[in-house]
């Protein structure tokens, strides 16, 4: 046997291959043997080799096996080449081949062959031959029966080689990779194919199947078109007849539509949970079955408690039986049902609701749910019965306004001419009423006029109409008259009455009234004039001597004379050059800059010197002069602005439009040409006030108006005077504004007056719902920028500020302005809603004690606060703190106390210093300072 080595190469091993190979198919694959330790350089025993090479993406594996022969050790090397796939369509008989018995039996048969026992090698390798044949034929018709089983399953069928190469993949798993053929897969590993976030565990799933367990695995993939699926891959190990591991066979799956239904599940249960509308779900009956969290915390029932019952329990009683018929009217025709509703609560409180009613059916049309979604609209409802209030009533006197008042002129003017009746427009000035404002105090002079207005309204019938037309003027409507006469004796009762005394705090009051007249149709104007008329005839009134009143003679009007002059009067000094812009400042108080200035005209008179705008501005209202007027002031302005931001002065300049002068032909093209003059300056730095309503039953031509001006010309746009009668706050819905800015006569008295406390922070809540920038007007001291900082308005101007200036002084200004450092310094970054109503009242009682002090100065007449807590915004506060026991009831009744003590002191005093005896008010004044201390620091420590 050592000399085998020898033996072969002289007689070679080709014979001996060749009857081991006997029978055998050889064609498609390759079959070396080499002597890995020869005695001679020659390791080489026998090379078959094949036409083509076998390409490594196949993922066929080479078998290969070292024995020991003897004294040597030979390596068998059998590789299939490129065809064998091409023959057999598959992998499996490769695989069969080399873990099968087939090559461990070639090494037996060559083995006895070359020891010398080849006769009955020969006869062994006929019969083994001839099991083979059978053994092939079986195996190609089992693997045929196994590729058709493979093709026809609807899911991925796929072959993976231990290094994670893909060896096999039937149609359906090609069509499920979106590939053409199995080789364009084979290019690319498959892990390639899955999302990155997916890649470890697939992996894993890999190490997991080669180790021997079978694996179940989700994970998202990309097809080569570079859609996304899911698939859902059962992985278990293919092994051998000796039982090793030689590849990985697994069925996949897509359940992308399973994916997205359970995403779909999950979207929906988690829109369920966390929507902030209510939603309950019913049966075809009616009954409650679900709810969500926010139809618990809105309505105050919990789940349990409403499962199974029927959503009446939330019924208010508010609507008729009608409503609702028409709800499941709506219902049954459209499947469908929107609108408002007013519901009630676990505990009894009502609550607005904006409720959805939607019908869910089965496949066949069936009624098989009601769903219903709603949100709570309960203070939106309050804000706008507010800004309905606000919009068409004084606020002080709860009569209508400007506003309501010109709507029903206008329908009494329609009445009259329908009924050939006569209608009296009446203006009235109550005489007298400023001193009881210096003397008594703008409280008094509010319980004055809301007691006027109440005589007023019991003196007039009741198709007659009262407004408050701003101060201490108001206007009545008298209709249906039938002579003047009648006009005449109404007028009489309602000066009768409001001449009768008042009793305010124990104070008795006089005051007496003027009234101007004009009736129409003998009167045949329009509603503007008329109002002018009656207005005209009231100033006459006053020059007759007061207290009485005059008819409007439309013959003989000396008034329109005089006006005609003073219009002449104000055309020549235009036309000389004689208006002036000055320029006052606006700043944001928390940041301290100035983010822009308001122009306003002047009249520098040569005699007269400077003439504010209220004087002369009135006079022009409605006429083309006033035009003229607003489009030099348009051209000023913009020339100006242009010249600041040359300087790099980066300035916002507002100016004042009347209604008027906006509703004019060519208004928009004069301000389009004028903006082009400075083609470099961005227009959003102009903004246009609008300062009166004048053309409120032209709303909707005021709202297109200002839509082009800042839809297509991109100025900003102002409302001005907010929250007075001149102004309505209607607007705030309906035109299209950037800013709100509220009417300095509630600035400069909020501190002092509940209401008007309530309208700034009113208007500073609703311009904040709707997105609309707020600036307080006439500031004038350092506690109205503190409070205004407290209640969230940032911007303002005033006197606080600075005055009006001329152009040429605003950069100067500018460079050198710095906020007073006492602005915010009681403001605390993040501060609460209710720290910071309790350093407002800490304000309103510094500023109290202040203007007690200043009515010790003899020498002016005294202005008194308020010193009844019933009629004082801290007495309300802490009164309604004590009965919903907000803070701990011990400091509030120390601060109640406390706060009684202060009033009664104040009143004392206040006698003291009406009899003159100064000293003792002093020493009172030192006493309200020790209360006051106490009070504030119990409000400090809340």
């Amino acid at each position: 046997m050592p000399q085998t080595n020898s033996l072969l190469q002289m007689g070679g091993m080709e014979p001996y291959v060749e009857t081991a190979l006997k029978g055998l198919d050889s064609q498609n694959f390759s079959i070396r043997i080499d002597d890995i330790n020869p005695a001679t350089q020659d390791t080489n025993l026998y090379n078959k080799n094949t036409t083509s090479d076998l390409n490594a993406s196949y993922g066929l594996k080479i078998w290969e096996h070292q024995f020991k022969f003897c004294d040597r050790t030979w390596k068998i090397v059998i590789s299939p080449d490129n065809h064998f796939l091409a023959v057999h369509g598959t992998a499996l008989p490769w695989m069969t081949l080399s873990g099968g018995l087939f090559f461990s039996s070639l090494l037996t048969v060559l083995l006895l062959t070359i020891s010398g026992k080849r006769a009955h090698v020969e006869a062994l390798v006929d019969i083994r031959t001839a099991e083979l044949r059978v053994a092939e034929k079986s195996a190609r018709e089992s693997a045929a029966q196994l590729r058709t089983v493979v093709e026809s399953q609807p899911e991925c069928v796929k072959v993976v080689a231990l290094d994670g190469s893909l060896l096999q993949m039937n149609q359906a798993g090609l069509n499920m990779l979106e590939a053409d053929n199995l080789q364009q897969l084979k290019a690319s590993s498959l892990a390639e194919r899955v999302l990155p976030k997916y890649r470890t565990a697939f992996a894993g799933m890999l190490r997991r199947v080669f180790s021997g367990q079978s694996v179940i695995t989700e994970f998202e993939i990309n097809t080569l078109k570079g859609r996304r699926r899911w698939l859902e891959s059962h992985a278990v190990p293919m092994r051998n007849t000796t039982g090793d591991i030689i590849a990985m066979l697994s069925v996949t799956r897509d359940i992308t539509e399973r994916k997205r239904a359970e995403e779909s599940q999950r979207l929906a249960a988690r829109v369920f949970g966390e929507a902030h509308e209510g939603i309950v779900i019913t049966n075809a009956d009616g009954i409650i079955i679900d709810v969500n969290p926010m139809f618990c915390e809105i309505t105050g029932y919990s789940r349990d408690e409403v499962l199974g019952q029927n959503p009446n329990i939330l019924q208010s009683g508010n609507h008729s039986p009608d409503f609702f018929q028409g709800m499941w009217n709506s219902l049954k025709t459209h499947r469908h049902w929107q609108g408002e509703v007013w519901n009630r609560k676990k505990n009894g409180d009502l609550f607005a609701e904006l409720l959805s009613i939607s019908v869910l059916c089965d496949e066949q049309g069936q009624i098989i749910h009601y769903l219903g979604l709603f949100s709570d609209i309960t203070e939106s409802k309050q804000q706008q019965q507010l800004l309905e209030l606000l919009a068409h009533f004084d606020p002080l006197t709860r009569i209508p306004n400007r506003t309501l008042f010109t709507d029903r002129l206008l329908q009494a003017l329609a009445h009259s001419k329908r009924d050939q009746s006569l209608l009296a427009i009446c203006f009235l000035d109550l005489d007298g009423f400023k001193p009881v404002n210096d003397e008594f105090g703008h409280d008094v002079g509010d319980q004055v006029l809301i007691e006027v207005a109440d005589r007023i309204k019991q003196t007039l019938r009741e198709a007659d109409t009262v407004s408050r037309h701003g101060g201490d003027e108001f206007a009545v409507l008298l209709s249906d008259l039938r002579s003047i006469e009648e006009s005449k004796l109404a007028i009489s009762r309602i000066h009768q009455a409001i001449l009768e005394p008042y009793l305010i705090n124990e104070q008795t009051i006089t005051i007496g009234v003027s009234t101007g007249i004009t009736v129409y149709p003998l009167d045949d104007s329009d509603p503007d004039t008329l109002l002018r008329h009656a207005d005209q005839s009231m100033y006459q009134a006053k020059l007759a001597g007061r207290n009485s009143f005059h008819l409007f003679d439309a013959n003989q009007n000396q008034q329109d004379i005089d006006r005609h002059k003073q219009v002449n009067d104000i055309k020549t000094a235009f036309l000389g050059q004689e208006f002036s812009l000055y320029y006052q400042p606006k700043v944001n108080l928390k940041s301290g800059q100035v983010v822009g200035v308001e122009a306003l005209i002047r009249w520098v008179h040569p005699e007269r010197g400077l003439i504010s705008p209220l004087v002369f501005m009135p006079i022009i209202t409605a006429s083309h002069l006033e035009i003229e007027v607003g489009n030099w002031v348009i051209k000023q302005a913009w020339q100006q602005l242009a010249a600041w931001h040359n300087q790099g002065l980066l300035l916002e300049v507002s100016i004042n439009i009347s209604g008027y002068h906006l509703l004019s032909p060519g208004f928009i093209e004069h301000l389009d040409a004028t903006l082009a003059t400075q083609p470099q300056l961005a227009s959003q730095f102009f903004q246009l006030e609008i300062l009166e309503s004048t053309a409120l039953d032209e709303l909707s031509a005021v709202n297109r108006v200002i839509k082009a001006c800042r839809n297509q010309l991109g100025v900003k746009v102002a409302l001005d005077d907010f929250g007075t009668g001149y102004s309505s706050l209607a607007h705030l819905r309906h035109l299209p504004v950037d800013c709100v800015k509220i009417d300095q006569s509630f600035v400069r008295d909020m501190l002092g007056n509940p209401d008007d406390f309530a309208i700034v922070e009113s208007v500073i809540s609703l311009s904040d719902a709707f997105h609309r920038e707020v600036v307080a007007e006439g500031v004038e001291n350092h506690n109205q920028v503190n409070v205004l900082l407290l209640m969230g308005c940032e911007l303002a101007q005033g006197f606080v500020i600075a005055k009006p200036m001329p152009a040429d002084d605003i950069a100067g200004w500018t460079q050198g302005y710095q906020p007073h450092s006492s602005w915010s310094m009681l403001v605390e970054p993040n501060i609460s809603t209710e720290k910071a109503l309790i350093t407002i009242f800490r304000i309103e009682l510094r500023q109290w004690l202040n203007q007690i002090h200043a009515c010790l100065d003899s020498t002016h007449q005294p202005v008194w606060p308020v010193m009844n807590s019933k009629k004082s915004h801290f007495g309300r506060w802490l009164k309604r703190a004590q009965q919903h026991a907000i803070y701990p009831i011990q400091i509030l009744e120390k601060i109640s106390k406390a706060y009684k003590e202060l009033l009664q002191h104040g009143i004392a005093l206040k006698h003291h210093v009406i009899k003159g005896e100064f000293e003792t008010a002093q020493h009172y004044f030192s006493d309200l300072q020790i209360i006051h201390e106490d009070i504030d620091q119990l409000l400090l420590n809340m």
